[in-house]
Parts: structure tokens; sequence; C-alpha cells
């Protein structure tokens, strides 16, 4: 199957590279997940919005970034026996989220967690910003609570060498959350990932669009994480 790519009415980049780049986005999904199904791929609703919430955070970085992951919450995958679905209902800009209910919680946080691959290379001394949506969704009677024990971009194999990481916790509200940090070493496409980790607690949350983008070397070191793109 062949997903349609919008390439009108939005803008030039969706018309060019972005269009080009959704596109890479979803064969991606197509063939490495296994969660997304036909009815989850992206329509055109959803990749219009996905390259609009792209454009309104490039107008605040402080220069011209490239976008090294698939945006698309489908294509986040669960490990560790965490469970997974598409919420195709999703509130959330783009209409969908991946829905994750962590079950036991483990020892260790990384035990049960969610990965995003990459796409693109990085080279030592580039700047990466990390931008992706999340709430929490545990019933409020069980009094739960929600959050990342560390979220960042890492090696996507052992020894699973962290580039970044911090720690979130999640409201019941959506919110974007924001982080960055310096590569020491090149990763080519699918070496390095975007992580969550959650095993350390019993909870239920949503993730939203996640972007991942590179800055290239000399980036001035006073702009703050949140000029990753001032979330809309």
């Amino acid at each position: 199957m062949s997903p349609k790519i919008l390439t009108k009415d939005v803008s030039f980049f969706l018309r060019g590279r972005i269009a080009s780049y959704l596109a890479v986005s979803i064969t991606f999904m197509l063939t490495t997940h296994s969660v997304v199904t036909a009815k989850d791929l992206p329509d055109e609703k959803q990749q219009v919005e996905i390259a609009s919430l792209y454009l309104d955070l490039m107008k605040d970085m402080p220069k011209e970034a490239t976008l090294i992951n698939s945006p698309y919450p489908q294509a986040i995958s669960v490990y560790g026996g965490a469970k997974a679905k598409i919420d195709n209902k999703s509130i959330i800009k783009g209409g969908r989220a991946l829905r994750v209910k962590s079950g036991k919680p483990k020892r260790h946080a990384y035990s049960k967690g969610a990965k995003s691959a990459t796409i693109n290379t990085f080279l030592p001394n580039d700047t990466l910003c990390l931008v992706y949506w999340a709430r929490s969704i545990n019933p409020p009677e069980e009094n739960l609570t929600a959050g990342f024990a560390r979220v960042g971009v890492q090696q996507s194999k052992d020894p699973y060498e962290e580039v970044f990481s911090n720690s979130h916790d999640l409201s019941y509200e959506w919110a974007a959350y924001t982080q960055k940090g310096k590569a020491k070493k090149e990763f080519d496409a699918g070496e390095a990932e975007v992580f969550f980790h959650f095993g350390h607690l019993k909870q239920r949350f949503e993730i939203g669009p996640i972007y991942l983008f590179n800055l290239g070397a000399n980036v001035d070191e006073g702009f703050e994480s949140n000029a990753c793109g001032k979330t809309p």
C-alpha cells in the first residue's frame, strides 16, 4: 500500500522538503512498526498539522535546523511488557497519539520504555533539540503519578550511551516538553533514538508528536532549552 502524501495548500515546505521527509517517515512506520495498522497511517489532516507544527517550531530556532526523526507518534514502539495502541481520535495537534499502559512497575525504570529511531545522521558537536507532547491519562480515582524517569536521546543498542536526558512529570493536560544537548560522537541513521523510560511506575499516558532537531555545530550556547521552539 502506498500512502497518499499531501503536496499542496499548506506551504512551500510541504510541497518540497517536508513532504518528502514525511514520506520517508511513513515508509519507516510501514516497514518497522508492529503497532501501526492501515487505519493508523497518517491521513491528510495529520500530515498538514504535523508539518504546521514543524513550521511553528522552526520560527524560534536560533538557526536553521534539520528534523532527524519521524515526528509521528505512530513511529514510537514500546518494550518491556508495556501495552500500546494508537488513539486515532486524540485532541492533540495531528489527531493521533500513542496510548500506553505500563503495567506492573519494575525495579529499574529502563526495564519498560518507548523509543523512536533517528532516520538521519548527526555529528560530534552538533546541538540537538527535542520537543514532544505528552499527558497523563491515569484514572483520577487511582491517584497515580505519571512521568518519565528519563527521556532524551541515546544510542539504540548496547551500551545505550546517552547523548542527553532528563526526567519529566506529566499532567492531565497536554503539554509540550523540550530539552537540548550536544552530541559527543557521530551517529548514523538508526544508530540513535529518542527514548522514554517509565518502568518505575504503574501508569497510563499518551505521547503525541515528537520532533528531534539537529542545529549543527557553532550554536550560541546562550539560548535556552525552550528556544528549541516556542511550543504552539
